[in-house]
C-alpha cells in the first residue's frame, strides 16, 4: 500500500515538472494582443536630424493593434509600412505590409518569445528581417530592432522610440 501511495506522488510530481518545464520553454503561448497594450499610441525617434521615425499604433474594433511606421525626411514619406499585432489559433503574430515589397503582400512574423518585456517575432522564411524585436523599457520608451542574414552576413538595425506627447 505505502509503495502504490510512492508511486501516485512520484508520477504526480512528474507531471507537474513535466508542465512546469514545458511552460517555461514556452513562454509566448501566455501572451498575445493584450500583452502590447502598452504600446498603443504614438512613438517617434528624433535622433537623427535628416529624417524622423514615427510608429503609431491603435485598438482596433477586432481586439487586434494596427499600427503604421514611417519615415519623414524633408517632409517627404521615404519609408512607409502597415502592422498589425493579432492573435489567431496557431498563435499572435506582427503582421507588416511594406509599400513596394513583397509583391505588396502582408508578410507575417510569429511570437517565439515574450519574457521580461521583450516580445520576438520571427519569419525565418523572409529575407530580411527574419526577426522582429520590441522590448518596452519604461512608459515612455521602447526599443525595437529587426535582425537576420544578408546575403550570408549577420544584420542588425535598432529603432530607439519615445512617446510622442
Amino acid at each position: 500500500m505505502q509503495q502504490a501511495k510512492k508511486i501516485k506522488i512520484l508520477l504526480f510530481a512528474s507531471l507537474f515538472l513535466f508542465a512546469a518545464c514545458h511552460n517555461i520553454g514556452n513562454n509566448s503561448a501566455k501572451s498575445n494582443v493584450l500583452d502590447f497594450k502598452w504600446i498603443v499610441g504614438e512613438w517617434i525617434n528624433n535622433e537623427d536630424t535628416a529624417a524622423l521615425f514615427f510608429e503609431n499604433w491603435t485598438k482596433n474594433n477586432a481586439g487586434d493593434l494596427s499600427g503604421k511606421s514611417y519615415v519623414l525626411a524633408n517632409r517627404d514619406t521615404v519609408f512607409f509600412e502597415s502592422i498589425m499585432l493579432r492573435n489567431l489559433d496557431s498563435g499572435t503574430y506582427y503582421s507588416v505590409n511594406v509599400r513596394n515589397q513583397n509583391l505588396n503582400d502582408i508578410v507575417d512574423f510569429k511570437l517565439v518569445s515574450s519574457a521580461n518585456h521583450t516580445f520576438t517575432f520571427e519569419n525565418k522564411k523572409h529575407d530580411f528581417p527574419q526577426s522582429i524585436t520590441y522590448q518596452y523599457k519604461a512608459p515612455d520608451t521602447l526599443i525595437a530592432w529587426i535582425e537576420g542574414f544578408i546575403k550570408g552576413e549577420q544584420k542588425k538595425e535598432t529603432f530607439l522610440m519615445w512617446r510622442n506627447h
